[in-house]
């Protein structure tokens, strides 16, 4: 009880980081602790560092892992990579019998039942534990000091038996990762080196401030903002095998929800600290309207500085990282923009040739993944969604930008409007999403019916 008063006392606090330092060990209930720390994260969006002797319980939470033998890390990366490719002779000592009585386990032939929690060999080791939707919130290990308990590496003979479950958790294959919802559903592993092949990055892929921005430059210039799927009144799921096999088709685009879905999980796949935030647009009101939070956007911390970072928000997307405590216009590849306090909140603007236009207002309130669904349910199927009525495409180019609304075609140049033309009719609206913007028409009859509509009834839509 007196445990559970003194986590309840450090909570209340909101800290940023929460330091679990052996809890399947000093608390009673592994499985509820586990599922605890988890939904925590989940709502209050803070980093956790997670210490543990049971190398099943850093599987099941872990993004990265840093094993210790005799008081030194020996061995540090992402689960994934030391699971199937352990280096250190202690690493393959521990993890060889719990393949091979995993295989005796899957075919039937073990006969000793799975052992409960805490009777294993012990790993010490420390992990950055993943939030409430399977994703990174922490992705730096930092060694446990001592590592005082660890054993000697078990004989490679398989008597360590079957690979057990945690509690009601289902045990980790190689390199498997599985969701940490509480629905237990299996989770598609995030294919890093297909993202950064979509958008042309083959550079440094440390978490640094210049990785950064080069990512949010070559993101927001190889994938597109589109919304051809709610323009087509078709169904835009935003869970991550739905969003990558679309986006990294390298043939689609999308919007908010999908862009900036897929870039978190790049960012944490690299090691970022990445929250997502929600935003009420404001473009063409004032900037205290009260509009939905129908935008989903980041916030990255980077060695004590939080930015801004968001890779889709149509013809105004930024194409860099902002600074969260800076007010000046910041510079970026495609334009300034600013961050203004608006009491508790923020605005975004961009300076445009009349002055600075407000874009969307936002706090830093963390937004958990099932407030974004509701918002993408929104604009994607309600009437008065502008989405469901409107063609939008826009692309960052070299030198400006290009975009589309309907058959208004945009080009800009580094100081405004390098051209602006109507388009004849569908047939060159799919010839220039195409060959332009790097779309595909997935249903050309209903494309040539929406666009047809909306371009005979450009009201249509508020």
């Amino acid at each position: 009880m007196r445990q559970r008063a003194m986590i309840a006392l450090a909570l209340a606090c909101r800290p940023q980081v929460l330091l679990a330092d052996e809890p399947t060990t000093a608390l009673d209930a592994t499985v509820q602790i586990l599922l605890l720390i988890r939904e925590i994260q989940r709502e209050l969006g803070l980093a956790v560092v997670f210490v543990t002797h049971d190398i099943s319980v850093a599987v099941e939470v872990a993004d990265r892992i840093a094993v210790m033998y005799e008081g030194r890390i020996v061995e540090t990366g992402s689960v994934r990579d030391v699971i199937r490719a352990p280096r250190h002779p202690y690493t393959i000592g521990l993890l060889r019998p719990r393949r091979h009585g995993a295989r005796r386990a899957a075919g039937g032939h073990s006969r000793r039942p799975a052992r409960p929690v805490g009777s294993a060999a012990r790993l010490p080791l420390r992990a950055a534990l993943r939030d409430g939707g399977g994703r990174v919130r922490h992705g730096r290990s930092v060694a446990r000091p001592g590592g005082g308990g660890a054993r000697r590496p078990p004989p490679p003979d398989g008597r360590d038996g079957p690979r057990r479950r945690i509690g009601g958790l289902p045990g980790v294959g190689c390199g498997r990762r599985m969701t940490s919802r509480s629905s237990g559903a299996a989770r598609v592993t995030f294919d890093l080196d297909a993202y950064l092949a979509r958008i042309g990055h083959a550079g440094d892929r440390r978490p640094t401030l210049d990785v950064l921005r080069a990512l949010h430059l070559a993101h927001a210039r190889a994938i597109p903002f589109e919304n051809l799927d709610p323009f087509l009144h078709r169904p835009v799921p935003i869970d991550l095998p739905s969003v990558t096999a679309k986006l990294l088709s390298g043939t689609r685009g999308g919007y908010c929800f999908e862009q900036n879905l897929l870039f978190m999980e790049a960012l944490r796949a690299l090691g970022f600290a990445v929250v997502s935030l929600s935003a009420r647009v404001v473009l063409g009101r004032p900037a205290d309207a009260m509009t939905p939070r129908t935008h989903m956007l980041l916030r990255v911390d980077l060695d004590g500085v939080a930015w801004i970072a968001d890779v889709g928000f149509g013809g105004t997307t930024l194409t860099a990282p902002i600074r969260l405590d800076a007010e000046e216009a910041q510079e970026t590849p495609h334009g300034r923009f600013r961050l203004r306090r608006m009491g508790d909140a923020f605005v975004e603007e961009i300076l445009m040739p009349t002055g600075w236009a407000s874009l969307y207002r936002f706090d830093l309130s963390p937004t958990p993944a099932i407030d974004h669904e509701v918002a993408n349910h929104y604009v994607s199927t309600a009437p008065a969604s502008h989405f469901r009525h409107r063609l939008t495409v826009a692309r960052p180019l070299a030198v400006g930008r290009a975009v589309l609304l309907n058959d208004r075609l945009t080009l800009y140049g580094a100081d405004g409007v390098r051209e602006r033309r109507t388009l004849a009719g569908a047939d060159e609206a799919e010839r220039e999403l195409r060959d332009r913007f790097g779309v595909v028409v997935p249903h050309r009859a209903a494309f040539v019916a929406a666009f047809d509509r909306a371009v005979a009834n450009p009201g249509e839509a508020p």
